[in-house]
């Protein structure tokens, strides 16, 4: 058998981890085009393909069946407890809506916890940010054009389908829902809850009962005695601190602010400094490295380039055989006045031989440094002052032809370094003490850092030459002390008063500037300043509080023009609400599909019901044969008496709703009202909160300045009391009132009504007395019997007042109408005490056995 030689295959090469650096096998693809025809966007594209491709994890084959176990599981469907708990919040919300609005007095405990929620949460914290966005400008005209819109179109709606809806109401709940609830539900619920309760729940709660009521007592006490607490101790405490720190608080920041900002300014510009001397180079450092690892290639780095230090020429044979010398005269005192002296420096060309040129520091009183500089060119530093060329002449010169000492370049860093250094502590000097802009200032800094760029460049070879002083200390003090006048004319022209130079005193001091005594004044003259002082102060103190109190006058009056303009224009809208409100509750009443408009109705309508039922029994009554009278006679009194109870159901109804909507409507009044009055005391209270904390502290505050303040708030008071007595109808000039004459006319009404239907049953009484009691037939009227005329007269009379009478004492049920008070003008008897006879009144009459027997003798004689 022979075996063919495989062809040996070249290893991979090793191919980074990345996919960007290196590609990475994949089988070839046929080839159908070349590669050179392809564009340069396709070859974008496909290797964009393939690397994507690569990138991407291929599944494996064999995992596919575990993705199974890792699908999230479905959301379950919510549960029958979830559905019973919706179910019983929108009945719950359906009961509430249904029973609240006709429950004013919250007799009903849901009611009365959705009340005390609404008191407590959503009228302090979740209305009022409601109110307040639906009075922004941008909401308020579509807040106005939804009101329109409601009163236009959508209670019109209302109020037509409102009987509608009262009907279906009353055919579904009040016939269908309610028999079936306690026909079916409540005997169930009796029968299988209620057992189960008393057996299994109620004995748990009956023993947690007493904890919780203990631990509720312990939290109502402990409530009770940190609010106590609070409102007696802490909150008088807070409020007397804060009213006592508050003056001594807004001192000191007053006192401490300049000082804090001052101290801010110092501390940002170090901080600035160290930022810029540390921070940032390194931040460009790292930056260059940032571009140039990016490709972007190294950037000039934005920093200033370091100054290039000269190359040392080679020593000179003079400079070689001279050694450098310094010399350095004692320092004096420096002065305030000097420091603000202008220095300009100028860079003259050397001289050819050596000599001394002096040059003037920012501090004309310090000895002058004299230096020995020796190289092949001499640089002297010259100062000249920077002033007009008309004070030019005021100042000093000093001499050129002074002979110089020469130093070696290796004492040339040094010399930079204090002529350095002193040049920018002038500047300092001058940028701290001069505050305000001049060009004359703006010439002295800008020759300031010439002059220190000038002494940092680098030369060949730089020689520093100094003065030497040639007079003696004191010499220099007395010049000094001569030209002090002058001086002050040149600070004078230049912006500066003499208190920046010297002390202003009133007197002249022959004390040498430099000398360490202290300058006293007399106790006369230190009493004269401090009373000059208080006067100023009280005289200042006085012409602020005039000031203080001109303003608070002329704002307080201000206040009380605008409160009187708006008390007058709220009258009138008080006066238009009204008439408004109670002309819409008329047409309610005039309105028969409403509550209120259909009461009186709907008695009439009831009592003439009750009656045609009356009527209908009776003749059912009549017309039945059978039975006793006395059975018949009880059963109509039984049906009488149930048609009252619901005739007086009826009409005690319609009495609640006419009162309730009186009340309901002198309710709103006073709400709208309210609203109204309290607009105004609104704006009293802030009348007088913009003048109150300004007027309390003022010195001069009086009581009648005080009775001004608390007029601000009586406006809103007097307003309150004359809107009451408007709306009370107390007002000298009231506004109609339609609304009581309405009322009164159907109370009115409804009392006829009462007193026809109770006639009406009356009669009704008195036909079925007559039908089941008859009486017995009327006899002829016989002869008096000789001698008996009279007698019998007074028989039959008292014979017939004695049947009215028994008729009324049996108590038939016959409802008599109460009788309208008598008003006399005339005289009145007294009235008779009760349990007093009055033997004069006393009638002795025959008995009933009596009458009968006359009637029956009278009867005989007229036979006879």
């Amino acid at each position: 058998m022979v075996v063919t030689r495989k062809t040996p295959v070249a290893p991979v090469p090793t191919a980074s981890r990345t996919n960007s650096s290196q590609p990475l096998p994949r089988a070839a693809k046929p080839k159908t085009t070349s590669q050179l025809a392809e564009t340069e966007k396709e070859a974008a594209q496909t290797a964009a393909k393939n690397a994507a491709a690569a990138s991407s994890p291929k599944p494996h084959p064999k995992s596919r069946h575990k993705n199974r176990h890792h699908k999230k599981p479905p959301k379950p469907s919510s549960g029958w407890l979830d559905r019973l708990v919706y179910l019983a919040l929108s009945l719950l919300a359906l009961y509430a809506f249904t029973t609240c609005p006709h429950d004013p007095a919250l007799s009903n405990p849901v009611c009365r916890s959705l009340s005390q929620y609404r008191v407590h949460v959503l009228e302090p914290y979740v209305l009022p940010p409601i109110y307040r966005a639906l009075e922004h400008p941008s909401v308020a005209p579509y807040v106005e054009k939804a009101q329109h819109i409601e009163r236009t179109t959508l209670r019109p709606a209302y109020q037509k389908s409102a009987p509608y809806v009262a009907a279906a109401k009353r055919a579904v709940w009040d016939r269908t829902l309610v028999p079936m609830f306690y026909t079916y539900v409540a005997p169930q619920y009796r029968k299988h809850v209620l057992p189960q309760w008393r057996k299994h729940a109620a004995p748990h709660l009956a023993r947690a009962a007493p904890y919780v009521a203990r631990a509720q007592h312990t939290m109502e006490r402990t409530a009770y005695v940190l609010h106590k607490t609070y409102s007696q101790r802490v909150a008088p405490a807070v409020s007397r601190a804060y009213a006592v720190g508050k003056p001594y608080v807004i001192k000191g920041y007053h006192t401490v602010r300049p000082h804090v900002v001052a101290f801010y300014v110092v501390v940002a510009d170090k901080a600035g400094a160290a930022r810029r001397a540390y921070v940032d180079p390194h931040v460009v450092r790292i930056w260059e490295k940032v571009l140039e690892l990016s490709g972007a290639g190294p950037v000039g780095s934005p920093t200033e380039q370091p100054v290039p230090v000269p190359e040392k020429e080679p020593e000179t044979t003079a400079a070689s055989a001279e050694d450098s010398t310094t010399e350095v005269a004692s320092q004096t005192s420096v002065k305030a006045t000097v420091t603000a002296t202008p220095v300009e420096a100028s860079s003259v060309p050397a001289p050819s031989a050596e000599e001394e040129v002096p040059v003037p520091t920012a501090d004309a009183s310090s000895s002058v440094v004299p230096v020995k500089a020796s190289s092949s060119s001499v640089v002297p530093v010259e100062a000249s002052s920077v002033v007009p060329p008309v004070e030019a002449s005021s100042v000093a010169s000093f001499p050129s032809d002074v002979p110089e000492t020469t130093t070696t370049a290796a004492a040339e860093p040094e010399i930079k370094e204090a002529i350095i250094e002193d040049l920018s502590a002038a500047s300092i000097a001058i940028q701290s003490a001069h505050g305000m802009e001049s060009p004359v200032v703006e010439d002295i800094l800008a020759d300031v850092e010439s002059l220190t760029s000038v002494s940092s460049t680098p030369t060949s070879s730089a020689s520093v030459h100094t003065p030497i002083a040639t007079e003696s200390e004191p010499a220099a003090v007395d010049e000094q002390a001569e030209d002090d006048s002058e001086l002050f004319g040149f600070l004078d022209d230049i912006g500066l008063s003499d208190e920046f130079f010297v002390d202003d005193t009133p007197f002249v001091s022959d004390i040498p500037p430099d000398s360490d005594e202290d300058i006293e004044l007399t106790p006369d003259e230190i009493q004269k300043l401090k009373e000059q002082e208080a006067a100023e102060q009280a005289a200042a103190k006085a012409r602020n509080t005039r000031e203080k109190r001109a303003d608070l006058e002329g704002r307080m009056a201000k206040s009380r023009e605008t409160l009187g303009a708006m008390v007058n224009q709220k009258n009138k809208v008080l006066r238009k609400m009204l008439v408004g409100v109670r002309k819409a509750a008329v047409s309610k009443m005039d309105d028969p599909r409403t509550e209120v408009g259909g009461s009186v109705r709907g008695v009439r309508k009831e009592g003439d019901k009750m009656l045609a039922g009356l009527e209908g029994y009776l003749k059912k009554a009549k017309a039945s044969k059978g039975g006793d009278s006395a059975d018949k006679m009880d059963r109509w009194e039984t049906v009488v008496k149930k048609v009252e109870e619901k005739l007086g159901e009826s009409i005690q109804k319609a009495q609640s709703v006419l009162q309730a909507f009186h009340a309901e409507e002198k309710a709103q009044e006073v709400d709208e009202g309210m609203a109204i009055i309290q607009e105004v005391k609104d704006a009293c209270s802030q009348a007088q909160g913009d003048v109150g904390l300004e007027l309390s502290w003022l010195d001069d505050v009086t009581y009648m300045d005080w009775q001004v303040y608390h007029d601000l708030a009586k406006i809103g008071e007097d307003f309150q009391a004359e809107a009451s007595a408007i709306q009370g109808g107390t007002h000298a000039n009231p506004p109609v009132d339609p609304f009581l004459t309405r009322l009164e006319e159907m109370q009115t009404a409804l009392g006829n009504l009462v007193n026809e239907l109770v006639g009406q049953i009356n009669a009704l009484r008195q036909q079925a007395k007559k039908e089941f009691n008859p009486e017995p037939e009327p006899v002829e009227e016989a002869p008096p019997a000789p001698g008996a005329g009279e007698a019998g007269e007074g028989e039959d009379g008292e014979g017939e007042d004695g049947e009215q009478d028994d008729e009324e004492a049996k108590g038939e049920g016959v409802v008599k109408e109460p009788k309208e008070p008598e008003v006399s003008i005339l005289p009145v008897p007294p009235a008779v005490e009760p349990g007093v006879v009055d033997p004069a009144q006393v009638i002795i009459g025959k008995s009933a056995e009596q009458v009968k027997e006359a009637v029956r003798i009278a009867e005989e004689h007229g036979e006879l």
